[in-house]
């Protein structure tokens, strides 16, 4: 097996999406919260419920634990109704204890006059939150008390106009997470039918993720350059991420072409690591192309692509190798292209000196975390 020492090239997946921690600040500490997995929440939970929020109060004042160390935190307890179970048996009033923080620790709580997915553990005298990072998700408005589903809950506010576009766009990026096949479909009526940019580019995004090459023409556009004005920055850079994590169908490599020679790094770097991971023949035109990019990590990959394809492992060096010397490698495969007439026909070959390339900073590649939901 050949040598490796960077770990960060080696995808870490979680059951659909690259293994992410999102960290909180606070006093000059940091606390990994693991990112969002509806089908974990569902299975650690004691009870799923559509609830009706309807008053909160505070109760006092306690800690939270994390670590060593103790935060302050106000107690709160809320009065609830429950409107339709999911998981287990509550009663129809029920209290949820809970608390909420004076340091930002990502706890959440859940708000009066709301109707929420929430999922619970029972405490001694109460309910608790399952993981107070994550405690609900957007619920359906139906007025039916039938037994329900956590996907049929998030399906109907992702896809209808009914719902702000925080909670459609915060109950795609839940769906994007579950493990069921009809989640595929919803997201694609989401994508073809939603009006808001935000909400639409994010079903995009979870298509991606899921390796779905459906919204790759319109993503290609944004990403080239056709974003949308009411498009957050941070949306555009999930839609690179997505790529870069979700993406390994050979139907994605003609998009994958033209990303790989963007001048924006993050989208390059997407492109060049998509490619590679179709381990398709067919994806050798583009990562030559990724070659020629000004950007050190996207040619990086560009190499290995063509390694790992053409199973040539004395040219398909470790990070550290490369870094070192990545014209040595650079200059091979473009020798290997030509006598073999592989052709960089889209984007005419930029001179690379060891100057130019010096002033990248030579950290090793790694895989981009998607924001967390807010």
């Amino acid at each position: 097996m050949q040598r490796t020492s960077h770990r960060f090239l080696q995808i870490r997946k979680t059951v659909f999406v690259c293994m992410l921690v999102c960290f909180i600040g606070f006093n000059a500490t940091s606390v990994p919260i693991a990112p969002l997995s509806v089908d974990r929440l569902i299975y650690d939970s004691d009870y799923v419920a559509v609830l009706k929020i309807n008053a909160v109060s505070e109760t006092g004042r306690g800690v939270v634990r994390i670590g060593e160390r103790e935060i302050p935190a106000a107690r709160r307890s809320a009065q609830c109704t429950m409107l339709r179970p999911i998981k287990g048996s509550l009663p129809v009033a029920l209290t949820v204890d809970f608390f909420v923080a004076f340091e930002g620790i990502g706890y959440r709580g859940i708000t009066a006059n709301t109707t929420r997915i929430v999922f619970l553990k029972k405490t001694k005298n109460s309910f608790g939150f399952t993981n107070p990072h994550y405690p609900s998700l957007p619920a359906s408005n139906a007025e039916t008390s039938l037994k329900s589903t956590v996907e049929t809950e998030l399906s109907e506010v992702a896809k209808s106009e009914s719902y702000s576009v925080g909670d459609r766009v915060t109950a795609i990026e839940a769906l994007r997470t579950m493990q069921i096949a009809g989640v595929t479909e919803t997201l694609k009526y989401v994508f073809a039918t939603a009006r808001p940019d935000p909400v639409r580019l994010t079903a995009a995004q979870a298509l991606l993720i899921r390796n779905d090459v459906t919204p790759l023409p319109e993503v290609t556009g944004v990403l080239m350059g056709k974003r949308p004005v009411e498009v957050p920055t941070y949306m555009v850079r999930n839609l690179s991420a997505a790529i870069e994590t979700g993406l390994r169908n050979e139907a994605a490599i003609p998009e994958l072409e033209k990303l790989v020679v963007s001048p924006e790094a993050d989208v390059s770097r997407a492109a060049a690591t998509a490619l590679r991971n179709t381990a398709s023949k067919k994806a050798m035109i583009g990562l030559v192309r990724a070659l020629s990019s000004p950007n050190l990590e996207t040619r990086y990959f560009g190499v290995i692509g063509l390694g790992e394809i053409n199973a040539d492992t004395e040219w398909r060096p470790i990070w550290e190798d490369f870094a070192s010397k990545p014209d040595k490698y650079v200059d091979h495969w473009r020798s290997w292209a030509a006598e073999n007439r592989i052709a960089n026909t889209l984007h005419p070959r930029p001179d690379i000196t060891h100057s130019s390339t010096q002033l990248e900073l030579k950290s090793p590649p790694h895989r981009r975390a998607f924001l967390p939901l807010r």
